[in-house]
């Protein structure tokens, strides 16, 4: 029976977010756009990104309140969106941790990052330190484990692998419930 509550705020750090949805608008809040560096974190869609940031918010506060509209995990949350991958996928990493910082300073409740890179700890370290920084704010870090089919306990994936104890990181369930082939998964993460 719990659907959330409007004074918890999720960050979805991705594409950007169709704000205007119909299942997701009476859920937004006014976020930002690291790519291109102005205040319309609107999802841009492309050939490399079919809606990724869209998508995500769905799954965290679709209101189901249209027809044939989905029910998120909690449909009655408030999520900012955070736009810093652009519609060809790649993202830069200096935009990523600005995000997390924008999000660290508006006192969200979770921060939502469903991307990463299989990159050294050292090579990540920024990122690592941004998520530190969550962390120390209280705030709840969820990291996709990614979808290359690999262990993160042998190869490293950021920001999945952070370690912080404010971090989940989540691996895909298929229809049966299952992890599907292509997911990441480990241990350790």
């Amino acid at each position: 029976g719990n659907k959330g509550n409007k004074s918890v705020i999720v960050a979805v750090i991705d594409t950007g977010v169709d704000y205007r949805h119909p299942n997701l608008a009476p859920n937004m809040l006014p976020g930002f756009d690291f790519a291109e560096n102005d205040a319309d974190p609107m999802d841009k869609t492309g050939f490399q990104n079919p809606g990724h940031g869209t998508h995500c918010a769905g799954a965290v506060g679709a209101t189901g309140l249209i027809d044939g509209g989905i029910v998120g995990l909690a449909p009655e949350i408030s999520m900012m969106p955070l736009r810093f991958l652009d519609e060809r996928g790649p993202g830069d990493l200096n935009n990523a941790i600005k995000a997390i910082d924008y999000a660290i300073e508006k006192k969200v409740d979770v921060i939502s990052a469903s991307w990463g890179a299989a990159v050294s700890r050292s090579q990540a370290q920024p990122l690592v330190e941004a998520v530190k920084r969550a962390d120390d704010a209280g705030i709840i870090f969820v990291a996709a484990a990614a979808n290359d089919g690999k262990n993160n306990d042998v190869t490293e994936m950021y920001p999945a692998n952070n370690g912080f104890p404010n971090s989940i990181t989540v691996a895909a369930s298929g229809s049966s419930d299952a992890k599907p082939s292509w997911s990441n998964y480990g241990t350790a993460t």
